[in-house]
């Protein structure tokens, strides 16, 4: 995957990281190493239409997945900082 197409938005200017993750697709899949691989910025983007960070999508969907969220947080613990 090209890093510029990882920022590409879909008509709700939402990126292809977060709607894989809604999509259930699971980390063994290698499609979300592959995005963030190419585009590490994306994982620490709010998704504009929920308001929350990727690895709080693979909490809150109807495929919540643990796997991803830990695996999402191992790579910028920042995420979860208390201010």
């Amino acid at each position: 995957m090209y890093a510029s197409m990882a920022f590409i938005p879909n008509n709700d200017d939402r990126i292809p990281l977060n709607l894989a993750i809604e999509n259930g697709i699971n980390w063994e899949d290698g499609v979300l190493k592959d995005i963030l691989r190419s585009a590490p910025d994306t994982l620490s983007l709010l998704d504009p239409c929920k308001k929350i960070y990727p690895f709080m999508i693979s909490l809150c969907s109807n495929k919540s997945d643990l796997e991803v969220a830990y695996e999402l947080l191992k790579m910028d613990p920042s995420l979860i900082q208390c201010k």
